[in-house]
Parts: structure tokens; C-alpha cells; sequence
């Protein structure tokens, strides 16, 4: 998203471009963020043999869908100020 807004990405790491979503308002708090990727890499990595680690990051990931669907709805607003980039 950064990119589409021409920002200076290339050069960033991750934690910098999370540092500017929090700045334009998209992430209310980049520490949530980071819990909710750390879920979804567990939840990609993890094995179906692992049938209790599945289950327990799927759990925690119901659990928080609604920080998914601010910083989805965060997106979507501040992206309407950009008609070429906005989401249906």
C-alpha cells in the first residue's frame, strides 16, 4: 500500500513501514500487529499432525477478528482519498 502511495518503501524494513501505518492512522498500535502476524506465521508453518497448535492460533485469531476488520476498514477509508486505489 505504501508503494501505491509512492512513499520511499524500498528501503525500509518491516518494523519502519509498520512504524508509518501506525503513523497514517491504519495500525492503532504496532505491537497488536505484530502478535497477529506472529498467529498467522504459526498458523501457515504449522503441520495438520499439530492438530492443538492449529486450534489454539485459530482460536486466538477468532478471537481478535475484530482488530482485523478495523485495520481492514482503516485501510479502506484511508484509501478512499485515493479513487485510483480505493477497495469495493
Amino acid at each position: 500500500m505504501l508503494e501505491f502511495l509512492k512513499e520511499p518503501v524500498k528501503s525500509l524494513s518491516f518494523l519502519d513501514k509498520l512504524n508509518r501505518f501506525e503513523e497514517l492512522n491504519i495500525v492503532s498500535d504496532k505491537n497488536e500487529w505484530l502478535i497477529l502476524r506472529d498467529i498467522r506465521n504459526r498458523v501457515s508453518d504449522e503441520y495438520e499432525s499439530d492438530v492443538s497448535s492449529m486450534s489454539e492460533a485459530l482460536n486466538h485469531i477468532y478471537r481478535n477478528h475484530d482488530k482485523l476488520i478495523l485495520i481492514f476498514l482503516n485501510i479502506k477509508g484511508y484509501l478512499s482519498n485515493y479513487p485510483e486505489l480505493a477497495i469495493v
